[in-house]
Order: C-alpha cells, then sequence, then structure tokens
C-alpha cells in the first residue's frame, strides 16, 4: 500500500517477554493497529503512543525476528516526535513487555505474607507471625498419654459420648515395678520335677485359697494372683472375678 490509498492498513502485533516467549501463544493474543501513511518518508508508520494503549505492560520495544525496530528519525537523526515505527506489512511484530515477575521482592517473608491465612473444617493454619517459643503444652489439648500422664488423657476422652453398642474404655492399668517382680520371682516357689515344668497352666480358683488351712499361704497365693493379674494372666483375672462375684 502507498500513502495515496485511501484504505488504511494495520499491522499485527502481539505481545511477548524479554525471554522471547510470548504470553500465552494464542493466536487469539494478536491484535491489529491501524497504520498511518508518513509523507516524510513515504512509508506506513505506526506510532509509539498507539502501541502503548493497546499494551497496558511496560512496553519495552517492538521487533520483528530478532531486529529491533528503531524510531524514525529525521535528517538531524533525532527521533521525530511523536514517537513512530516503519510498519512491516504482512509480519507480526513482537512487543516486548517486561516479565511480571521480574524486579518484584520474592523472598520468603513475602511470599507467606501475600499466601492468605484460611481455616478449614478439622484442620487449622498456624500464623507464621506467632513465634513457637510461645507455644507450650500448658494451652495445647492432650489426646494421647504421654510422658506418664493417664489420668490427664483419660480426663480428656470422658467428654466423648459413647454408643450403646460401643466396648466399654479400658481404666488406665498399672505395671508392676522390676522391683516388685523381682521379689515375686524370688519368693515364687520352683518346680520339683520336669512334669511341673511341662505341666498345662493351673486355673486359679477360689476353692484353692479357701481349702488350704495355713493362712499365710493363702496371703502368698492371693498376693501372688494379683501380680499376675495385674501382669496380664487371664486365669488369674478370672479367678479374682470368680472371687469378687461370691463375696
Amino acid at each position: 500500500m502507498t500513502i495515496h490509498d485511501t484504505t488504511p492498513s494495520v499491522q499485527a502485533v502481539r505481545r511477548v517477554y524479554e525471554n522471547g516467549q510470548p504470553v500465552t501463544g494464542s493466536p487469539s493474543d494478536i491484535v491489529h493497529l491501524t497504520c498511518h501513511p508518513d509523507d516524510s518518508i513515504g512509508r506506513d508508520i505506526l506510532l509509539w503512543d498507539d502501541i502503548l494503549a493497546a499494551f497496558k505492560d511496560d512496553v519495552i520495544h517492538v521487533r520483528s525476528g530478532i531486529r529491533v525496530l528503531p524510531f524514525v528519525k529525521g535528517a538531524n537523526f533525532k527521533n521525530l516526535d511523536p514517537l513512530r515505527i516503519v510498519a512491516v506489512p504482512g509480519l507480526t511484530l513482537d512487543v516486548v513487555v517486561t516479565d511480571q515477575l521480574k524486579g518484584k521482592d520474592l523472598s520468603v517473608e513475602t511470599l507467606q505474607n501475600a499466601l492468605p491465612i484460611t481455616l478449614h473444617e478439622g484442620n487449622s493454619v498456624a500464623n507464621p507471625n506467632i513465634p513457637t517459643s510461645n507455644i507450650t503444652t500448658a494451652n495445647t489439648v492432650r489426646r494421647n498419654p504421654a510422658g506418664g500422664l493417664v489420668e490427664a488423657a483419660t480426663e480428656n476422652y470422658m467428654h466423648m459420648e459413647i454408643p450403646a453398642t460401643a466396648p466399654k474404655l479400658r481404666g488406665p492399668q498399672s505395671v508392676p515395678s522390676q522391683e516388685t517382680l523381682a521379689a515375686v520371682e524370688r519368693t515364687e516357689p520352683q518346680p520339683v520335677s520336669s512334669l511341673a515344668q511341662t505341666g498345662a497352666p493351673q486355673e486359679y480358683t477360689a476353692t484353692m485359697v479357701v481349702s488350704n488351712n495355713s493362712t499365710n499361704k493363702s496371703s502368698y497365693l492371693f498376693n501372688q494372683m494379683i501380680v499376675k493379674a495385674r501382669s496380664g494372666d487371664k486365669y488369674a483375672q478370672a479367678s479374682i472375678a470368680q472371687m469378687y462375684n461370691k463375696g
């Protein structure tokens, strides 16, 4: 097209970043700017103000391939006013803009402050501005026994409603100390024959204790039964339960 034509021509342009990559790469990103005839050079030109109006980003320059298109200059090699560049019909020019993330503060503190602090159901997000040294065990809810706090853990569970079909919660269990187990091993009579060693576990019953005429031996057997019941012996536990039921 020459400057004598009446139909204005258009120039296809698109936005790209400094690294040469298109913003999205979609053909819909290409826009067409109206060219204006320039009598001083006999060519169509694009006004720089039109480019800035079409692209709100920080425009650096206009490029055709790897060649940066300069502003049109006059006889004294000064840029003409208003600023303009020569149009290149049939090609898509790249309007190079500044990268969005370039030059911005991307420190960890800035990114943390930019993230919204939201609370989801069942989860909580701690405030990064609160030092962790201020968080103590006194203001936290303990759900599991830790450091021997069995009573505290039991109290935490007392507020829970237990379904009728669910088994009852087991209370805190005490474990015999090493001194108690050692004393029992020293006072426990040793078997006198190999048959006693290979025999099946004997069931403790209330009859065994009552039928013994010796008070000391009855007390000894009862204490033995208590120790073994605490250690998890199901026979001893059953015997104590039977004695309790009979009064």
